[in-house]
C-alpha cells in the first residue's frame, strides 16, 4: 500500500448565538464524516448577542472570556467529531467558521462593543486567516482558519455562508433562502440582485 498522504481532513463550524455546530469534511471527496452540536457556552453569560456584548464591555476579561468559551466548545466538537469518523483531529488541516457579527468578532478575540451602538459598525467586515495555534484551536497547530466576512453589523457571515450555500446569488428566478436562528436572516433576489 505504501505510506501515501492520509485524508485531507477539514471542519466547518456555525457559531450560534444559542448552538454550535460542527461538520468533519474529507476535504478531497467532499464527504461529510461526521457532525456535533452542543449549547454555545456563552449563554451563562447572556441569551442573546446585546447581553454578551454588555458582558464582553462591563468585564475586564470580558472579551477574553467569551473567546475561550467558544473556542472551548470549537475544540469539544472537534474531538466528537475526530472520535466519531475514527480520525486524528491532528489531521484537521483547514477550519471555515461563519456566526452572526457578534459572534465572529467574540471568536476572533475583537471587541463587539461598537455593535451595540449607532451606527452599528463592525470593527472589521473582512475574511479574516489566522493559524489554529492562535486561538488555540486542537487542529493541526499550522492550519489555516477562515472566518467569513460579515455584511453589516447585524447580518454576519452566517448569511454569507447561506448566500454561498444556496446559490441564491446565482439563481435566475428570484429564490428566497432563510436562516432560522436565535438571530434569524433571509437573503433574497436573483444574479441580478439580492
Amino acid at each position: 500500500a505504501g505510506s501515501g498522504p492520509e485524508r485531507l481532513l477539514g471542519m466547518a463550524f456555525d457559531i450560534g448565538t444559542t448552538t454550535v455546530v460542527g461538520y468533519l469534511v474529507d476535504l478531497t471527496s467532499g464527504e461529510q464524516l461526521a457532525v456535533s452540536s452542543l449549547l454555545n457556552p456563552q449563554t451563562r453569560y447572556g441569551d442573546d448577542v446585546v447581553s454578551r456584548i454588555d458582558y464582553s464591555t462591563r468585564s475586564v476579561d470580558g472579551v477574553t472570556t467569551l473567546q475561550q468559551e467558544v473556542v472551548g466548545a470549537l475544540n469539544t466538537v472537534i474531538a466528537a467529531t475526530a472520535r466519531s469518523a475514527g480520525v486524528s483531529s491532528e489531521d484537521i488541516l483547514g477550519v471555515t467558521v461563519v456566526g452572526n457579527t457578534t459572534m465572529q468578532h467574540l471568536f476572533l478575540g475583537i471587541s463587539p462593543a461598537a455593535l451595540a451602538q449607532a451606527p452599528y459598525v463592525p470593527v472589521t467586515s473582512d475574511a479574516a486567516c489566522v493559524r489554529a495555534s492562535d486561538l488555540g484551536l486542537a487542529v493541526d497547530p499550522e492550519a489555516h482558519v477562515w472566518a467569513l466576512p460579515n455584511i453589516a453589523g447585524w447580518v454576519g457571515a452566517d448569511t454569507v455562508g447561506l448566500i454561498l450555500s444556496t446559490s441564491v446569488h446565482l439563481q435566475e428566478q428570484p429564490t428566497l433562502a432563510l436562516d432560522i436562528g436565535t438571530n434569524g436572516e433571509m437573503a433574497m433576489g436573483s444574479r441580478q440582485r439580492l
